[in-house]
Parts: C-alpha cells; sequence; structure tokens
C-alpha cells in the first residue's frame, strides 16, 4: 500500500474536491442554506437589496472550489508521513 501512496492521496484529493463541489453546486439543499445565510447576512450588515449581483458573486465563490484546493494543496496537503506509519502497522 505505500508504494501506492501518490495513488491514494489523488484518490482522497479527488473524492474531497467532488464532495465539495456537489454541496457547492447551485441548487443542493446545502448551497440553498448558504445562500439565505450569506445574502441575508450581507442584506443586514450592508443594507444591500438581495439582487441578482450578490447571487452571481456567491455561487463563483462557491464555484471556485477545485481550484482553491489545488491552490492550498501545492503548500501542504499531504498526509504521507501519518499514512505510511499507519499502513505499516499491517502484515
Amino acid at each position: 500500500m505505500v508504494h501506492h501512496y501518490s495513488i491514494l492521496e489523488q484518490i482522497a484529493f479527488n473524492s474531497t474536491v467532488a464532495l465539495l463541489e456537489d454541496l457547492a453546486s447551485p441548487g443542493s439543499e446545502t448551497y440553498k442554506q448558504v445562500e439565505v445565510n450569506v445574502l441575508g447576512a450581507v442584506q443586514k450588515r450592508r443594507y444591500f437589496a438581495r439582487d441578482a449581483k450578490n447571487e452571481e458573486e456567491l455561487q463563483m465563490l462557491l464555484g471556485g472550489i477545485r481550484k482553491e484546493m489545488e491552490k492550498e494543496c501545492e503548500k501542504s496537503c499531504s498526509w504521507k508521513e501519518a499514512m505510511e506509519e499507519y499502513i505499516l502497522k499491517f502484515p
């Protein structure tokens, strides 16, 4: 298993991104809840009317999850050392 770590890491990354993208896609229940809460907070704090511009900005923000994950994982997204230690505990 340790020899296939890079494959496992890619599977974990892709699975995480896919889950986050599903949750953040317009129309999902999670997205709808975030939209209501965020746009409601914006209205209260900035006295903005709820309009298409705010909804479009929210969609752009949540739509960039893969790009943000890739950017963050370039810095440090590895759990290789801990995972190798765990895998090597098994015969």
